[in-house]
């Protein structure tokens, strides 16, 4: 496919939306707001935005000690209208800035890459088991479960710093419409502990957690207080001499944490 001759407009939303696709050509035209900033149209109307740019000293210097420049390179930024107007120039800027102090963009987007892969939620989580509630909270197996239950299958393959504040609302939204309160309670106390722990090893610049306003998951006065383990295996011994149907019924409250209530009506 031969592409179009590149003309310089000056790039808007409006703008960006009527043109017109050729059949057999490819569309680009520069922003004359941007320099730098190109924007492409395939004949099918596919509208994405690339940046043209030469890193400095890329060629040494030259013999009167001028900087020498690379040969012209591309990056894409995206496709329109996934990445906006806005953020393809803030982009193209910032990656023009850093070719001219001499990094190369396309290395600086390879370290990023591989920083992302190497901080997988799943693999993230999976060392915050091992080498922080493992050795410092005694009910590690239930964080792990609730994290694994709850957390995993929605962000278990993002890149830890790709979770925000709006994704973990959503979560918990979630939760509390399904009626599960308690376990939304549970979830953001672990997240935010994990992130806490992610921010300390520099895996995540932010708590995406830190002051979240959640006043639907306030601690319940009337909800009374957890038991101990002493008073738990008290309570499940006297259970077994209290015997059927009472005695296993309470067993299968300790179990299971539901409501009396709920099992109450579930054996009626």
């Amino acid at each position: 496919m031969m592409p179009r001759a590149s003309a310089k407009k000056l790039f808007n939303p409006q703008m960006i939306e009527r043109l017109k696709p050729e059949k057999g050509r490819r569309i680009e035209m520069m922003d004359s707001n941007c320099p730098g900033l190109v924007l492409r149209v395939t004949e099918t109307g596919s509208r994405s935005f690339s940046v043209l740019y030469r890193v400095a000293g890329k060629r040494g210097r030259a013999g009167t000690g001028r900087t020498r420049y690379g040969k012209q390179q591309r990056l894409t930024l995206g496709k329109w209208p996934d990445v906006g107007l806005k953020e393809a120039r803030d982009r193209a800027r910032d990656i023009i800035a850093g070719a001219t102090g001499g990094r190369d963009p396309k290395k600086v987007q390879e370290q990023e890459k591989k920083v992302r892969e190497e901080t997988r939620l799943e693999d993230v989580i999976a060392r915050f088991i091992s080498q922080e509630c493992k050795a410092n909270v005694k009910s590690w197996k239930n964080v792990e479960r609730i994290l694994r239950l709850h957390v995993l299958p929605r962000w278990g393959d993002w890149p830890i710093a790709d979770i925000r504040r709006k994704h973990v609302h959503a979560l918990l939204d979630d939760l509390v419409e399904e009626g599960k309160r308690g376990t939304a309670r549970e979830v953001r106390k672990h997240l935010s502990r994990l992130f806490n722990w992610s921010v300390d090893r520099e895996l995540v610049n932010v708590n995406p957690i830190y002051r979240l306003q959640r006043k639907d998951l306030m601690p319940n006065p009337d909800a009374g207080r957890a038991l101990t383990d002493e008073e738990l295996k008290a309570i499940w011994h006297g259970a077994g001499e209290l015997g059927y149907p009472f005695g296993d019924y309470y067993r299968l409250l300790l179990l299971t944490g539901q409501r009396r209530a709920e099992w109450a009506g579930a054996m009626g």
